[in-house]
């Protein structure tokens, strides 16, 4: 697998000459967009001549994930899938599609941008300047209690899939894994476009990667995080303005999947396919394959689940991705400061495993007394913002570090993958399925008794997640299946001895 590492030479070079306005994204059709690049899979394996068989089928291999039996290539050639898969061990060619797999970053409002202020790093995440004032978000998932057990989800790792990330900002210096920090990217679009390096750097050209990662952890000096002293591993999937491949996406997850210390992998990114779109079938298996591969790695991968306000449960005819592709995925719905659906949300018991904040639109009920962000809302998500955007001018400089405001599934995504990473501090490193069982046990139920197809399982709760009897349980759970061997044994020499009698 090929991928471009982190350029950390880059950084303060760019920012001396980067032109401090307002960039259009707008330069790409918004549906999905068939691409001269092919998911080639092989018929349980891939064949060992694949190269040159591409070759000959005049194309050029990008790269090749074996565990899923999979190869993606670029071609020109309008025959090449009919072409490749005349050759023995190819059992199909789907043209790869490109989308826009999170909101138009032209779209955010840059007055929700304010300076961050702080102290140093280390404090107590509850300190931080923003908590009390604004961050409703993680006082409604009962953080505080969460940190006072003292597991602030030490020891956990968190792959984001993102537009990548700003290392550099106050509250993600020395959070970040840089050295396994990559970027998945082939689309040069930004790249040519725009003059910066977006495919050969894991830096966030956009805000967005920059943003979620921060509501995972953080230093608490500006911002408060969900689980504060875990680490992001930042690989970017995500072009500067936030359109992707499958091939892209995949290739993310597979390389996620092979890092040993990574736990949770959070993709806070989502599109709504037609399920009759050409080659959508063949598309949502592979990422379903990978999927299901990083789980048997043993990561739990989280999702959002998408802000077109619908019931997954009733549109049959779509498929929202990559959150429905395999049921190893924990969908997060978006809940607001109010604690109910909010209203762009996407929901469903198909459609998501357990809800999140992600807040809401302007609601002048929801005021927080003291918070200098958003004064007409109040009801959004703090994130950092990354200082390499080229969409928020505010944000463009190294000597002052800003965060903003904004509300969706995404953020949604984020903590609940932070609350998964406090549940794995503080339970061991426990298995993905055990995961997706703490987060629907420890939810609070705010819609009917049980399940419900407005908040699924629940909204997700930090304290109850990492409650001490919830290890004691596990803990007996694993002495009774102990007990259980040693009666086992106990059978087994009793039946040895019978068999000595019988020789006898």
């Amino acid at each position: 697998m090929r991928l471009s590492t982190v350029f950390i030479g880059f950084g303060l070079v760019f920012l001396t000459s980067l032109a401090v306005s307002r960039v259009s994204a707008q330069t790409r059709q918004t549906g999905p967009e068939f691409i001269n690049v092919y998911l080639v899979e092989g018929s349980g394996y891939l064949p060992k001549d694949l190269e040159k068989m591409v070759t000959h089928a005049r194309g050029s291999l990008l790269t090749t994930h074996p565990e899923i039996n999979l190869a993606i290539v670029q071609s020109d050639e309008p025959k090449f899938a009919s072409q490749i898969i005349g050759y023995p061990g190819v059992s199909r060619a789907t043209r790869d599609v490109r989308v826009r797999w999170i909101p138009d970053a032209e779209t955010f409002d840059s007055s929700k941008v304010v300076q961050s202020t702080g102290d140093v790093p280390g404090r107590n995440p509850i300190d931080a300047a923003f908590f009390g004032a604004c961050q409703w978000n993680l006082e409604i998932i009962n953080l505080r209690e969460a940190l006072e057990k003292d597991r602030p989800g030490d020891d956990s790792v968190v792959a984001v899939l993102d537009t990548g990330i700003d290392p550099f900002h106050q509250d993600l210096a020395g959070r970040i894994d840089l050295a396994n920090s990559a970027s998945a990217l082939t689309d040069p679009f930004c790249d040519l476009l725009f003059g910066i390096p977006d495919t050969r750097t894991v830096f966030d050209f956009n805000f967005h990667g920059t943003a979620v990662s921060s509501m995972v952890t953080s230093n608490g000096i500006g911002i408060a995080a969900v689980a504060p002293h875990s680490t992001i591993v930042g690989i970017k999937v995500l072009a500067c303005d936030g359109f992707g491949s499958f091939g892209d996406l995949i290739s993310g997850i597979m390389y996620a999947a092979t890092l040993p210390h990574v736990e949770v992998i959070n993709m806070s990114l989502g599109e709504l396919f037609p399920r009759d779109l050409p080659g959508i079938e063949s598309l949502t298996a592979l990422v379903a394959a990978a999927i299901d591969f990083a789980t048997d790695q043993g990561k739990l991968v989280v999702a959002a689940a998408g802000n077109e306000g619908l019931n997954l449960d009733s549109r049959s005819d779509l498929i929202l991705l990559p959150s429905q592709a395999s049921n190893n995925v924990a969908a997060i719905s978006a809940t607001t400061i109010e604690d109910r659906l909010a209203s762009y949300s996407n929901h469903g018991l198909s459609g998501a495993l357990v809800a999140a904040p992600g807040g809401d639109l302007p609601n002048p009920l929801a005021e927080l007394p003291g918070c200098p962000i958003a004064l007409e809302s109040q009801s959004g998500i703090i994130g950092a913002c990354s200082q390499f955007s080229i969409f928020i001018p505010e944000c463009q400089t190294a000597d002052d570090f800003y965060v903003l405001e904004f509300i969706g599934t995404s953020a949604s995504s984020g903590h609940a993958a932070g609350v998964a990473a406090l549940a794995n501090a503080a339970g061991e490193d426990l298995s993905p399925s055990k995961l997706r069982e703490v987060l629907v046990d420890s939810a609070d139920d705010l819609g009917p008794d049980g399940p419900d197809p407005i908040f699924s399982n629940g909204r997700i709760n930090a304290g109850e997640a990492v409650e001490d009897d919830r290890d004691d349980r596990g803990r007996d759970e694993d002495d009774d299946s102990e007990d259980d061997d040693d009666r086992g044994r106990d059978e087994d020499d009793d039946s040895e001895d019978d068999d000595d009698r019988d020789d006898d």
